[in-house]
């Protein structure tokens, strides 16, 4: 009898110890988060077809014909982003960011500089196709989302 007396009070002992903190802990914690980022890109891109050209000392008609240039560059960056889901963060959240973010793109097309010499030209014909050039940068620095 008094061992089942004893494991009874230490079966109740232990459930008391573990039970009401089993019933009341809720995880919390502070979140801290530094970020630091310091990003330079650089974009060259050029197309060309341009440039020829017909010559001699006597040149009797000729054609010169480049076809179409076109010369496109895309950059994108994403520096410094945070994602932090916690039900039980509320103001204990701190977030610090910093971020240099240099970005220098050139692009040229060009379909020009054709030429048709020589010391006696007789004629000639230069025909060029177009040209186009386009860029695009995107960048999005420092951003943070808190919640759920």
């Amino acid at each position: 009898m008094k061992k089942i007396a004893a494991l009874v009070g230490a079966g109740a002992l232990v459930l008391a110890l573990v039970v009401p903190a089993m019933a009341v802990w809720l995880p919390t914690s502070d979140v801290n988060i530094s970020n630091w980022a310091n990003v330079s890109t650089r974009v060259s891109t050029s197309a060309n077809t341009g440039g020829n050209s017909i010559g001699g000392k006597y040149v009797w008609g000729g054609k010169v014909t480049s076809g179409d240039a076109m010369s496109v560059s895309l950059t994108s960056t994403t520096v410094n982003t945070n994602s932090v889901g916690c039900l039980t963060c509320g103001d204990d959240v701190n977030v610090s960011n910093w971020a240099n973010v240099s970005t220098k793109v050139s692009t040229s097309a060009n379909t020009g500089g054709n030429s048709i010499g020589g010391r006696c030209v007789g004629g000639g014909r230069i025909l060029t196709g177009g040209a186009a050039a386009q860029s695009e940068v995107y960048t999005v620095v420092n951003t943070n989302v808190v919640g759920e």
